[in-house]
């Protein structure tokens, strides 16, 4: 099967539907940028767990997290892992270590929830910008898609579902 894409700001778009070149070049750019990041870092190795979070959440997650209110709802199980790698080298525990441990004990959530957020808050946008600017009218027009055919797999179906599973469907609805 052939599938088309093309490139819009670094986000491939196919006409399959899927992320994964998007989710593989952001991949390949967060992966650069924290080997520049422990590069600098091995020169201050004082540098407390905290403020090395806070050079990830600040440096790293922004590329991990590019135009995430597009494709936020994408599995994106590489970029997690590129998460997860970060957090074990801070802690220096082994990669089999289980990755709930490694969250609870820095405080953390696994990037799919930033992503979430980052895409209700661009819905929210979305839904309150005026009428004549594209994305709305291109939200009014997918948004009868979602009640009519709520098993085709959209991107308002998929935050309809996210929604639902939070308890505010009454959100979505309004």
């Amino acid at each position: 099967m052939l599938y088309r894409s093309f490139s819009y700001l670094d986000v491939v778009f196919s006409s399959g539907g899927s992320f994964n070149i998007t989710e593989a070049t952001l991949v390949g750019k967060a992966q650069k940028a924290i080997y520049r990041l422990n590069k600098y870092l091995y020169n201050f190795p004082s540098v407390s767990v905290k403020h090395r979070l806070d050079l990830f959440d600040k440096l790293i997650l922004p590329i991990l997290n590019y135009s995430s209110e597009v494709w936020g709802f994408h599995k994106a199980n590489n970029i997690e892992r590129i998460h997860t790698q970060y957090c074990k080298r801070i802690l220096q525990v082994k990669r089999c270590t289980q990755n709930d441990c490694v969250y609870d004990v820095l405080g953390r959530f696994n990037v799919a929830f930033n992503r979430y957020v980052r895409t209700v808050k661009h819905w929210l946008k979305i839904t309150s910008s005026e009428d004549l600017k594209y994305g709305k009218i291109i939200y009014e027009v997918l948004k009868p898609d979602a009640v009519l055919y709520p098993h085709k797999v959209s991107w308002d179906t998929l935050l309809q579902h996210v929604l639902s599973s939070l308890g505010f469907y009454k959100v979505w609805l309004a």
